[in-house]
C-alpha cells in the first residue's frame, strides 16, 4: 500500500499533468532535469520511521514467528526498489547537507535492541 501511494500514484499524477500540458505521458530525463520545481521534495522521515518500526517488530516478535525475518527481507527488497524509483522519477534531488536527526534514530534503535535483548 505504501509503495503505491509513495511512488506509483505521484508518477501517475505527474504523467497526467504532462499529458494535460501537451508534453506527452512519459517523462524524458531532460524533462525531469529541466523542470525540477514540478517535483516533490524528498522527505526521509517516513522511511526512517518504517525501518525503525520494522526493526521493533522483528526484535520483539521475530522469535515467535521465525518466518518474519524472510518476510522482512522481501519487504525491504521491494521497498528499496520503490525508493529508487521514487527518488529518480518523483522527487527533486535532495539538497546535500549534514543529517540532523540520524542520532535520534540511532538512539531509538539502540533502545529497541536493548529492550529486545532484555525480553
Amino acid at each position: 500500500r505504501r509503495m503505491a501511494t509513495e511512488s506509483v500514484l505521484p508518477y501517475i499524477l505527474q504523467a497526467f499533468n504532462r499529458y494535460r500540458s501537451g508534453r506527452g505521458v512519459f517523462a524524458d530525463v531532460a524533462d525531469l532535469v529541466d523542470r525540477p520545481e514540478e517535483l516533490d521534495e524528498w522527505d526521509d522521515f517516513n522511511d526512517w520511521l518504517e525501518m525503525v518500526t520494522q526493526f521493533g517488530y522483528l526484535v520483539s516478535l521475530g522469535w515467535v514467528v521465525p518466518i518474519t525475518f524472510q518476510w522482512a527481507f522481501l519487504s525491504n527488497y521491494f521497498e528499496a526498489r520503490s525508493d529508487v524509483f521514487h527518488m529518480c522519477f518523483c522527487c527533486r534531488r535532495p539538497f546535500p547537507g549534514a543529517p540532523a536527526d540520524v542520532a535520534t534514530w540511532r538512539r531509538t534503535i539502540e533502545i529497541i535492541g536493548y529492550g529486545g535483548a532484555a525480553w
